[in-house]
């Protein structure tokens, strides 16, 4: 069974962690450009190449003009770039991993898992949150949301999008492909609108791991370095 875990830094988001390499036969870290970028004290950036020791591949992906929208594509489409693994594994770059062996283990033979959200309970009370702190605009939310009410969505759970364990079966290649499409149809920050429905629309379970996004015996969410790096949504 091949492994591969992967992760991305674009737009100089996030500070490289060390790779789980232990766990995985294939560590890889998409950037689009192979540095990391380090705030001075005086407000300018310093760059320096990504260390050898973190023990990732560095795979270089053209920079654009909004490489949040660039990163969830690359979250999405596990199926088109490690089409042969059997278990792809993606972890948000702002996790300090802690025990990936365990997530493995706990994911057992699962199709599709992840973090309930900690918070909020659906994509409807994400869609009122997104808007009350101005990462998505009331109409855009709004559209999206009422097709999913108009299906007959009615979720009990929030996947978060930041740790996602994927096997290679035709559902979740499927599942790749509609939440691709449905994050690249809506604007605003809605990949987590758009994941449970996507799974459910497909046919897929969610199975969710132990704990939650900031609170999970797997990884340590490095709140402060992601402040820090993190860009505005389009």
């Amino acid at each position: 069974m091949t492994t591969v875990i992967y992760t991305a830094i674009l737009g100089g988001s996030d500070t490289l962690k060390a790779a789980p390499v232990d766990v995985a036969d294939q560590c890889v870290c998409f950037t689009d450009a192979p540095l990391e970028l380090h705030d001075r004290p005086d407000g300018t950036r310093s760059s320096v190449q990504v260390p050898k020791q973190s023990g990732w591949q560095i795979a270089t992906v053209p920079a654009t003009t909004d490489p949040r929208r660039n990163a969830w594509w690359l979250r999405a489409r596990s199926d088109l770039l490690f089409p042969d693994a059997d278990v792809v594994l993606w972890l948000d770059a702002s996790f300090d991993m802690i025990d990936v062996a365990a997530l493995l283990r706990d994911a057992g033979d699962a199709e599709l898992a992840g973090l309930r959200h900690h918070e909020r309970a659906s994509c409807y009370e994400e869609g009122a949150e997104l808007v009350g702190i101005g990462q998505s605009r009331a109409e855009d939310v709004a559209v999206q949301l009422e097709k999913y009410r108009r299906e007959g969505f009615a979720p009990t759970a929030l996947t978060t999008s930041g740790i996602l364990l994927r096997r290679r079966t035709t559902r979740t290649k499927a599942f790749n492909e509609l939440w691709d499409y449905e994050t690249r149809l809506h604007r605003g920050d809605n990949t987590q609108l758009s994941l449970d429905y996507a799974a459910w629309k497909v046919g897929l379970p969610i199975t969710h791991l132990q704990g939650t996004y900031p609170d999970n015996p797997y990884v340590r969410y490095d709140a402060e370095d992601h402040h820090l790096h993190r860009r505005p949504y389009r």
